[in-house]
């Protein structure tokens, strides 16, 4: 668990090095993940954990997949309305990200 919480304070500290952090927004066809633009084109492993405090029944975990240009689209049917916290956690060249922010989906 110590390990864990060293890797969070680890991967922090490297996306305050990068360019943004990951950037979420809602739209039609669902959630639109745009990675920093230092990670386009890169090979990129990682998950995006949308966590709802009020109902872990809503919590959802999807594999990080973005194409060349850094963006993702994470369908709508796979996440329930309500609020989020929404945690990306990424492996790129070597080196451990983490960033997490709130998303109220609606």
């Amino acid at each position: 668990e110590e390990l864990a919480y060293q890797e969070v304070i680890d991967g922090t500290k490297a996306v305050a090095g990068l360019s943004s952090r990951p950037r979420l927004a809602c739209g039609a066809e669902g959630i639109e993940l745009q990675m920093p633009a230092e990670m386009k084109g890169k090979a990129v492993d990682g998950v995006v954990v949308f966590y709802c405090p009020s109902d872990q029944k809503r919590d959802r975990r999807v594999e990080l997949r973005p194409d060349g240009e850094g963006r993702q689209l994470i369908e709508g049917r796979l996440v329930l309305s309500g609020n989020y916290m929404v945690k990306v956690s990424w492996k790129s060249a070597g080196k451990g990200y983490y960033s997490e922010q709130s998303l109220d989906i609606r």
